[in-house]
């Protein structure tokens, strides 16, 4: 009887708790995916890209497809307390201004709720760096929105990520 009620039991757990994501270290699983967001190294948009390709073959910076998982990384950079930072996302319009497409090659979605607005002589929607400008990051300064930034910027944190 005692087994019945273990087995139930134990049944019960992984059906409310769902399968568990194995992520290598330093990944974990968030969202049905393997992130890892990294506060502390910083380089330009092509290094951190690199740097994240080193942690694991399948990584790269990552791509949002939908608002509510871009939300929840805005949610778990603010969770964290750590003081305003730039963190590079795998999004680019170089080579193709105004194209705005992440590394595996999806568009991105563009104007809000994803990219700032910037309140400068107007409302301005980001990107607006023209040519300059060819890197997509999250910004503290934007409240983690998306902005464009040179990509030569050497201050920018990787978020990276690879699919289960």
């Amino acid at each position: 009887m005692t087994s019945s009620y273990l087995s139930l039991f134990l049944l019960a757990f992984l059906i409310a708790n769902g399968p568990t994501l194995a992520c290598i270290s330093p990944f974990f699983s968030f969202d049905s995916e393997c992130v890892y967001v990294d506060p502390v190294t910083s380089g330009n948009w092509s290094e951190m890209r690199n740097y994240c390709q080193s942690l694991y073959s399948r990584a790269d910076l990552i791509s949002f497809q939908s608002f509510t998982y871009f939300g929840d990384i805005i949610e778990y950079i603010h969770d964290r307390g750590w003081p305003k930072q730039v963190f590079w996302v795998g999004g680019t319009d170089e080579g193709h201004e105004g194209v705005w497409s992440y590394v595996d090659g999806s568009l991105m979605a563009m104007g809000a709720p994803y990219w700032a607005l910037t309140n400068c002589d107007g409302i301005i929607i980001q990107p607006d760096g023209n040519t300059q400008q060819n890197c997509a990051a999250l910004d503290g300064d934007y409240y983690y929105y998306m902005t464009d930034k040179e990509c030569e910027y050497q201050h920018g944190h990787p978020i990276c990520y690879y699919d289960s």
